[in-house]
């Protein structure tokens, strides 16, 4: 689990970046150094149980496993993101999420934005989606998750509440 209830786990630092560096996101609210992305935790079943992200220009929320964790083998080891999330926005802008495993391999992002612009609606959604559609070389999806990224261009409007990883079998999907 990298984030439940709109709170990062334990040894899961969360911070918002643009082109003027970057900011650790702490307590309810927070802004990037040039204040295009911004955060609040919002309502959903409970108080404060989701984090709503606004980008109004160029940014990327960054979660990073500050706790290195040993890559899990065998049966039951993670091979898949799941992303909880709905989105708010009229109009979003090109947005991209990645995985980082600690080297190049993992340099693939897969483009967010079709499927954000046919979610404008509000209604809460669930990406599942393959460690190995973010690998260059699609194989060894198996490897210690180091970080996630979510990059938009702004516009974007989305909440968030749940970033976890889960064993979905050989055959999850790269299709967000």
């Amino acid at each position: 689990i990298l984030v439940e209830a709109g709170r990062a786990a334990d040894g899961v630092r969360v911070t918002l970046r643009d082109g003027g560096g970057e900011r650790e996101v702490v307590g309810r609210r927070q802004h990037s150094p040039t204040g295009v992305l911004s955060t609040v935790s919002v309502d959903d079943q409970a108080q404060e149980d989701t984090r709503q992200f606004k980008w109004t220009g160029p940014g990327r929320v960054v979660l990073t496993v500050t706790e290195p964790r040993p890559a899990p083998r065998g049966p039951g080891a993670p091979t898949a993101l799941v992303l909880r999330y709905r989105v708010f926005s009229t109009d979003v802008g090109p947005t991209r999420l990645a995985v980082g495993c600690g080297d190049e391999r993992c340099a693939n992002a897969i483009d967010l934005t079709r499927r954000f612009q046919g979610a404008r609606d509000g209604i809460w959604r669930t990406s599942t989606l393959g460690l190995r559609c973010f690998r260059r070389d699609a194989q060894g999806s198996r490897d210690a998750v180091t970080a996630v990224v979510l990059d938009s261009e702004g516009p974007l409007v989305v909440q968030i509440s749940s970033v976890v990883l889960v064993d979905a079998g050989p055959n999850a999907s790269c299709d967000p």
